[in-house]
């Protein structure tokens, strides 16, 4: 079932970054003679414990993955970092992975966020609010506002596992 799930997610990742590439204007250089050079996408998934990879080899990561399935298909991409932390929430993102974004200048982010917010029985109006924020501070910081893949959180809900950790959430608060 995991295996359905990361192939989905990989196809609709594909697609997506498809369309960036038709409609991004990235950097060229021209040579004397005229000719382009190949394009890198310099890439940095943002994230938590699902974005970096917990108790997975580096290679078994899905941006990785990725980026592997992606230059295996001809698209030149590199991921530069991948500051992604485990337990990480939205406002952990701001305040210590968006540093990394402003000082590697990718041309394309993946955003996945929101479990940790989720484990921590935030209102899912509050967690709007603040991935909205999020994402208003993320923007400025790329050279193309719309290369921002945001990936959503699975729906918990359905998995045994979750009511777990949301009785456990309450105990302790």
């Amino acid at each position: 079932m995991k295996l359905r799930h990361l192939f989905i997610f990989l196809i609709l990742f594909a697609i997506a970054l498809f369309f960036f590439l038709l409609t991004n204007q990235t950097r060229q250089s021209i040579s004397n003679n005229i000719s382009a050079t190949p394009i890198n996408i310099r890439y940095v998934p943002l994230g938590d414990s699902y974005t970096i990879g917990l108790g997975v080899d580096e290679k078994n990561r899905w941006p990785n993955i990725l980026v592997d399935h992606l230059k295996n298909e001809g698209i030149n991409i590199s991921l530069i970092d991948n500051p992604a932390v485990s337990g990480y929430t939205v406002d952990d993102v701001i305040n210590y992975e968006l540093s990394a974004v402003k000082s590697l200048k990718p041309d394309l982010v993946t955003l996945l966020i929101g479990a940790n917010d989720s484990f921590q029985t935030e209102e899912p109006a509050v967690f709007q609010k603040k991935l909205i924020n999020l994402l208003d501070k993320l923007q400025p910081n790329l050279p193309n506002s719309k290369n921002i893949i945001l990936i959503t959180i699975p729906d918990h809900s359905k998995t045994p596992a979750f009511f777990q950790y949301q009785n456990q959430a309450k105990n302790i608060s």
